[in-house]
């Protein structure tokens, strides 16, 4: 007679159980696949009533499924079965992921709750006409969930389909920023709370570090535009950000030129001799010699010299007194654009 020692008895409990667990994953990611083919394919139809609504309502039920078998596959000890056999709700598996797996998944956690919130709340959002905040919302979050599955199961969803599919219809194409605007958002709770919460979420990704927010990003090239009948986009613009509709960052890279027509800025000081008029003019007199063919000093270079400390767009004096006098003591620096000048004039000049 065969005799079966406790150890063995519980490695092949072990064994049936760790089987079990890999077959429940196996098909939680088959139907979470399903449900983001589903999602994405339902929401490209040229004709679906209810496009956001049903695509959405898959995209939420592909992540419960998705994060239940992270949860299977990278936490077994972790039970996501509650006493009455139910499995664990869907906030509190994206909260356990969140707590596992720290700051890297706070985009993900903020894209997926915001749908969440949609997809709790959907009734009262039907005919509120936000599809593009919606399409704004959906779309990064099918992007996390497709980086999620390569990440954690190496799964790659583009192996399997390719699902972009260029945006061509009868319209032109559309904006969040036609939405977010004062009259979209008159006498209606739940779209405020939406929009709201979406800006929340983007500001405490900026604030932990994160650039890219939970929605999709758009890029405007703005032009003056005298006739408006022309315009796509008609913007007011205002100073005061309370009472702005959304706030506006632009890019604050920029160039000092001669150009009596460019933008007047203001800089501080600091910023002025850190991130533009940085040379010595050792500095400059080595970069000249690299850069400039045939360079050298003497009469020439000393008529280019004081066409550049004439300009202060390529020359500034730093003074060490806080409150300089004519004969303050001082430190000559040049910008980028003292180099480019003895470039363009080292040839023309005689």
């Amino acid at each position: 007679m065969e005799i079966v020692t406790t150890a063995a008895v519980t490695a092949r409990i072990k064994k049936i159980d760790e089987q079990e667990n890999d077959i429940l994953i196996k098909q939680l990611l088959e139907n979470a696949k399903a449900a983001i083919f589903g999602a994405v394919e339902l929401h490209n139809k040229p004709i679906f009533p209810c496009r956001y609504e049903v695509s959405i309502i898959l995209t939420i039920n592909a992540w419960e499924m998705a994060t239940k078998a992270f949860i299977l596959r990278h936490y077994p000890g972790t039970n996501i079965f509650e006493d009455d056999g139910k499995t664990k709700p869907f906030d509190k598996c994206v909260s356990f992921i969140t707590h596992q797996l720290g700051k890297e998944f706070l985009p993900t956690q903020e894209s997926i709750e915001l749908l969440y919130k949609y997809r709790c709340e959907i009734i009262h959002f039907l005919g509120q006409g936000i599809e593009a905040i919606l399409y704004s919302l959906l779309r990064p979050n099918i992007l996390f969930f497709s980086d999620f599955l390569k990440k954690y199961f190496e799964i790659d969803l583009s192996d399997e389909a390719n699902l972009i599919i260029l945006p061509i219809g009868f319209k032109r194409i559309i904006s969040p920023i036609d939405f977010l605007n004062e009259k979209s958002l008159e006498g209606n709770a739940f779209v405020r709370s939406l929009i709201d919460s979406i800006k929340k979420s983007a500001q405490a990704l900026a604030d932990s570090g994160f650039e890219d927010g939970v929605l999709c990003n758009y890029k405007m090239h703005i032009e003056k535009e005298h006739n408006i009948k022309n315009a796509d986009i008609i913007v007011g613009v205002t100073q005061d950000k309370e009472k702005a509709t959304f706030d506006v960052d632009f890019n604050k890279k920029m160039r000092l030129t001669s150009d009596t027509n460019a933008q007047v800025i203001r800089l501080d000081e600091e910023s002025i001799f850190r991130d533009h008029f940085f040379m010595t003019y050792t500095v400059l007199l080595e970069r000249a010699k690299k850069e400039i063919e045939g360079f050298k000093l003497g009469q020439k270079f000393n008529k280019l010299l004081i066409k550049i400390k004439n300009d202060e767009n390529l020359f500034r004096k730093r003074c060490l007194d806080i409150n300089p006098r004519p004969k303050s003591i001082y430190k000559p620096y040049y910008s980028e654009l003292a180099i480019e000048f003895l470039k363009k004039e080292w040839g023309e000049a005689t």
